[in-house]
């Protein structure tokens, strides 16, 4: 990850995933090709893009129990340098409690329309298959 930087607030501008051209902030269109410059690299008169280092401890977590918490971007514009935590929390009893509601409400939905479905398509004179696409081009309408 790539992030433009103001240097003079140290703020965000830009993220990029890898930046082969950045536009110069505040000219009208200007770019820089950075394809192949050493990062940090300066862009116009108050900005620098570099490469982010990336904390990400989520390779393992379950995600029936884990969830990510609020990203922490830290940037040193003495140093030039950009690190980004995302940090990874417990969900609560309530958030996990919540996941399974909706989880069952989903499969009461899906068994409820196959239910609905097999009832309705020998009272139209249709296949359940027939029945179901004619469902779903109806739906596909509605949008």
């Amino acid at each position: 990850m790539e992030i433009l930087i103001h240097t003079g607030t140290g703020a965000e501008v830009q993220r990029f995933i890898v930046a082969d051209a950045v536009r110069i902030p505040g000219t009208t269109g200007d770019k820089v090709f950075t394809k192949g410059s050493q990062r940090p690299l300066d862009i116009g008169p108050d900005h620098f893009l570099a490469t982010a280092t990336v904390n990400d401890n989520w390779n393992g977590m379950n995600p029936a129990t884990h969830k990510r918490g609020i990203e922490v971007v830290t940037i040193n514009t003495g140093a030039k340098t950009v690190v980004v935590d995302l940090p990874i929390i417990p969900k609560t009893a309530q958030e996990i409690s919540d996941d399974k509601d909706s989880e069952v409400a989903s499969e009461m939905n899906r068994k409820f329309i196959k239910a609905v479905v097999g009832w309705v398509a020998p009272l139209v004179g249709k296949t359940i298959p027939e029945a179901k696409a004619e469902i779903k081009a109806i739906y596909k309408a509605l949008a």
